[in-house]
């Protein structure tokens, strides 16, 4: 199971409709996927599921902030063939309630290590993916962190704007952060995913630096800005709905890169 975060510090760089779409192409390749909503706006959750289905039900809230409930407690099968652990604006509430909280940078990698367990020990099939994409919120706080300390990669989606490279930095820092504090030592960045790609002068600019400063850590594909992406938040992963489209391709693309480096 490659568990994977999909993270930055910064709001706008299409982390939700990476990790979505992601998840999309992942499945037409023949792949099981689990997403895991671990932002408090729940946006992820809204593109999948009617969210009012959630009022009685545990979310990755409960798991965060109570013992008794797993992880498996809460996957939801969607329409489109890929498995989502929702989240609420509750979840926000969890930053607070964690603070005191025994081993709380470890939350989120005990239910994942729980999940594996419950599958291999009783044979659940339907508990096994081979994808587990994560998305994260953009803050550097608790719930980032516990996604980090889950992940085994990280895909840092970056927006080609004016002050891209600053917060690449500040974020870069972080990872370092937490392999060398041990809280994942075998922390890997899977790479860094230019998104909203224009066609203009910074935009082009701002990618050229990313790929000269980090080379073979930056993905071959990037993602165009296209209005038609904006359709993920109704209608849930691009394949759905517009499959033939240049966008369904370019995570498609993606996709393919993600499978062969993970694979390596």
């Amino acid at each position: 199971m490659h568990k994977l975060a999909l993270a930055i510090q910064k709001g706008g760089t299409a982390k939700t409709t990476s990790t979505l779409c992601l998840g999309g192409a992942l499945t037409l390749l023949g792949h099981r996927v689990l997403l895991i909503d671990l932002d408090p706006q729940a946006n992820l959750t809204g593109s999948l599921i009617d969210k009012t289905a959630l009022e009685d039900r545990p979310t990755i809230h409960t798991v965060l902030t109570e013992d008794n409930v797993r992880l498996a407690d809460t996957i939801l099968a969607t329409d489109c063939g890929i498995d989502l652990v929702p989240s609420s604006m509750r979840l926000a509430l969890a930053e607070m309630a964690l603070i005191t909280a025994y081993n709380r940078e470890r939350r989120l990698v005990n239910a994942l290590d729980e999940l594996e367990e419950t599958a291999a020990q009783s044979g659940e099939g339907e508990l096994l993916y081979d994808f587990v994409l994560i998305d994260c919120p953009p803050s550097l706080g608790i719930l980032t962190v516990n996604a980090l300390a889950a992940a085994d990669y990280v895909i840092v989606p970056l927006q080609t704007g004016q002050y891209a490279l600053e917060g690449l930095n500040d974020f870069l820092t972080t990872i370092s952060g937490i392999k060398r504090g041990k809280i994942n030592p075998h922390l890997e960045l899977l790479g860094i995913l230019l998104t909203l790609v224009g066609n203009n002068r910074v935009s082009r600019d701002v990618a050229a630096n990313v790929r000269e400063l980090m080379g073979n850590k930056v993905f071959k594909t990037q993602i165009s800005n296209r209005a038609i992406l904006a359709e993920t938040g109704m209608k849930g992963p691009i394949q759905a709905y517009a499959p033939n489209s240049e966008s369904a391709q370019e995570y498609s693309n993606l996709a393919q890169e993600v499978v062969n480096l993970v694979s390596k």
